[in-house]
């Protein structure tokens, strides 16, 4: 379903246990098929037992519970982030162009 919307999907919110696929193993397919999506990982557990995830560019985590405004905001964060991203890539691209 990914591979078919990848272009429609501006970030991902992911959590972290899931029946099947783990949340792990879901972000790295997500990360393989569309590496420069947002991914807000959510869980129960502690931001420290995720760290391991947390070093994928574009990955930012939320503990659940959390209130509607602390979700907005790491949802602004990422998207902000993934703009100047962005940003960046193209002002290097242009930069390296003769």
């Amino acid at each position: 379903a990914l591979r078919d919307a990848v272009d429609d999907i501006r970030v991902c919110v992911l959590d972290l246990t899931m029946p099947g696929m783990s949340g792990e193993e879901t972000l790295v397919a997500m990360k393989r098929l569309c590496p420069e999506l947002p991914v807000l990982l959510s869980s129960g557990y502690t931001q420290d037992s995720v760290a391991r995830l947390l070093e994928v560019p574009g990955t930012a985590f939320l503990k659940k519970p959390y209130e509607l405004a602390v979700l907005e905001q790491k949802l602004s964060e990422l998207l902000a982030d993934r703009v100047a991203a962005t940003i960046s890539n193209t002002g290097e691209a242009q930069a390296k162009a003769p």
